[in-house]
């Protein structure tokens, strides 16, 4: 048993222990009060009379010097108040104790923090591809390249479910987007929803430039001299007016989603873009990937990054398991597949 020694006694502490949990008694505020040690001459009931424990006190003998300790307390106290005492400070009041839930919570984020988010270690960043919301010209088969339209009512639904979703996975570190008005604010969704306040809009992450094919129908760029003349080139082909060539387009988006897996080693980010940054994306990550495959409005592709050596793996292509089945998926691109 741990003893308190003071003047010439020693005195069981669980006696004092006792005392303590002896709330309603009028000592309970005084005892508080006192610093430790407590000087033994204060109590008649130790002096002289009290047994000394050179070994462990039988229960019995305890239990009867914890009862007289307390009698002795109470008189100290009945005195002390009749020549008008006032405790020297207030008793210490118990903090508030977190709910478990709380706990487990700060727990969990605290594990999160330590470990990596990407499956392929702390060097990768775990890079949460997500296309853009519905216009009104996506619905009208419009090529918008740099054009600036924004969400129509469809395209900020499906931006609000994707923003749901990714709340429920593993907060980012951050998140970037074009900034293109229909990518902006989904992503401002996203952040909002995922309580996150690092959101970039980023240049780098805009939309192809389509040159003169912006503000055409497909149809009607499909028909022209112009169209035949730029699909018979290569990646290395200049859309006319001024636009962008593939390879063009993919060293602009590859170089900055290295730099952002540089940043974010160990960490989530979620980039709000275009389908034809998208399918450079996932074509740089998995040369089989894209083809013809549509990239459809807030669907979400996830690629790892390595910020050391470079390296990038495709883990999702065109995800859109968060969006209901009642038409919400709209499966329309800017162009000829080449543009969103």
């Amino acid at each position: 048993m741990r003893v308190i020694k003071n003047t010439g006694q020693q005195i069981p502490q669980m006696a004092f222990q006792r005392l303590k949990l002896q709330e309603a008694r009028p000592s309970h505020e005084l005892m508080n009060s006192w610093r430790w040690p407590i000087s033994v001459r204060a109590f008649p009931a130790w002096t002289g009379t009290a047994p000394r424990w050179p070994c462990s006190p039988s229960p019995g003998a305890l239990t009867t010097h914890i009862d007289s300790c307390m009698l002795a307390w109470n008189e100290v106290h009945r005195a002390q108040v009749r020549r008008g005492f006032q405790p020297s400070r207030k008793p210490q009041e118990a903090r508030p104790s977190l709910p478990l839930s709380r706990k487990l919570q700060a727990v969990s984020a605290d594990r999160a923090a330590m470990s990596p988010v990407s499956s392929h270690g702390e060097h990768f960043a775990e890079v949460v591809v997500v296309r853009h919301g519905q216009t009104d010209w996506n619905v009208s088969g419009i090529i918008q390249g740099r054009m600036d339209p924004e969400l129509n009512e469809t395209g900020r639904q499906q931006a609000a479910m994707v923003a749901r979703q990714l709340s429920k996975e593993a907060k980012p570190a951050a998140v970037y987007s074009s900034d293109l008005k229909r990518a902006a604010e989904t992503a401002q969704m996203i952040a909002a929803a995922c309580c996150v306040s690092d959101l970039v809009f980023d240049p780098a992450l805009t939309e192809r430039h389509m040159g003169l094919f912006q503000g055409w129908s497909v149809d009607d760029a499909k028909r022209s001299e112009a169209y035949e003349a730029f699909s018979r080139g290569g990646r290395d082909q200049e859309l006319p007016g001024g636009g962008e060539s593939l390879d063009q387009l993919s060293e602009r988006c590859v170089s900055r989603l290295n730099e952002i897996a540089k940043k974010h080693k160990g960490e989530r980010v979620v980039v709000v873009t275009h389908e034809a940054v998208i399918k450079e994306i996932c074509r740089h990550a998995d040369a089989t990937s894209s083809g013809s495959r549509q990239i459809p409005n807030t669907s979400v592709s996830v690629v790892h990054v390595s910020g050391s050596d470079g390296r990038w793996i495709l883990e999702k292509f065109g995800d859109v398991g968060h969006l209901n089945e009642d038409g919400s998926v709209h499966r329309v691109s800017d162009g000829d597949g080449t543009s969103a």
